[in-house]
């Protein structure tokens, strides 16, 4: 076939594909951030918080007898990893009250700007307008203040979860300032919420983070929910049993140490020098079949292995 007849059967062909349509429109994938997430969860979620948001403009109201009104602003997921860099470079300030269930420890912390905090003990103390923490640092009797106010919002956030069947979730007893609160801090998928209060000419913000564990059943997620801590612990229990049980192991070793057709040419008796010392026979197998062994052993005073079982030889 001629380079012509090849083309014109080339363009023969081409004329029987139907021309390509437009490209679907795909929605744009952020892997930063879990997917864990439904319609349905997000229904779910937005029923729990505007439960909150209730709880927390109650709470408000009686802590600064002032009317709030308070909305969500949003729902996101997120990895622990993510807030923990976005915490370790300190922007902005924020305080912290972490949240605790009995038998898992840390699930979650609640999330106070500076500057909302500021105002917040300005309402404690019936003057939002006072000038709290003006230099970027709260007096200990400001901050006293500030962890009363947060342990109501606390107690507002459990009494919401309450309502839906969630564990006791307890507060802990000191609020933290410009530092991870919690313990976990890899990719354990959380569940953020972003409420904002508003009172006449002030305006507060208030973020609840907690582990999807703890909304699992409310937003019908399927786990595993295994936490970093969980994880080492368990590597901990397998190498522990591996002493216990008898295994096999197969070493890959680098051509750094010793190409191929190097190891294929050693003959028994050979001495091969090593930069490390051996304190076991080592048996050596090529696409799984006997090659080698070799046995501890040192030359002019440094580590070396002895080539030695004749009938291990493949030919």
């Amino acid at each position: 076939m001629t380079q012509d007849t090849l083309i014109k059967a080339m363009q023969a062909m081409r004329a029987l594909v139907e021309p390509e349509g437009p490209a679907p429109e795909v929605e744009t994938v952020d892997w930063r951030i879990p997917h864990r997430f439904s319609q349905e969860s997000a229904i779910s979620l937005k029923s729990l918080a505007a439960k909150l948001a209730g709880h927390l403009e109650k709470c408000l109201d009686n802590l600064s007898g002032q009317p709030f009104e308070m909305t969500v602003e949003g729902i996101h997921e997120r990895y622990a990893e993510q807030l923990y860099l976005h915490v370790s470079q300190q922007q902005p300030p924020m305080y912290y009250l972490p949240l605790t269930q009995a038998g898992k420890g840390h699930i979650g912390f609640i999330r106070l700007p500076f500057e909302t905090a500021a105002i917040l003990v300005g309402c404690m103390l019936r003057d939002p307008d006072a000038e709290i923490g003006k230099d970027g640092q709260m007096s200990s009797l400001a901050e006293s203040i500030l962890t009363d106010a947060a342990a109501g919002l606390a107690d507002a956030v459990a009494k919401g979860f309450d309502e839906y069947g969630v564990g006791t979730i307890d507060k802990a007893e000191r609020l933290v300032y410009l530092d991870w609160p919690v313990r976990f801090r890899d990719l354990e998928d959380l569940c953020e919420f972003e409420f904002k209060a508003v009172c006449e000419q002030v305006t507060l913000n208030v973020t609840l983070t907690v582990m999807d564990e703890v909304i699992a059943e409310i937003a019908q997620l399927k786990g595993p929910f295994g936490r970093a801590e969980e994880k080492n612990e368990q590597s901990d229990r397998i190498v522990k049993r591996m002493h216990d049980a008898p295994m096999a192991v197969a070493a890959l070793l680098s051509s750094g140490l010793m190409a191929l057709n190097t190891m294929l040419t050693l003959e028994t008796g050979d001495v091969v020098i090593l930069d490390r010392k051996i304190t076991e026979p080592i048996d050596v197998l090529v696409n799984g079949q006997p090659c080698l062994r070799a046995w501890p052993a040192a030359h002019d005073g440094r580590c070396a292995m002895l080539i030695a079982d004749e009938q291990w030889r493949q030919h």
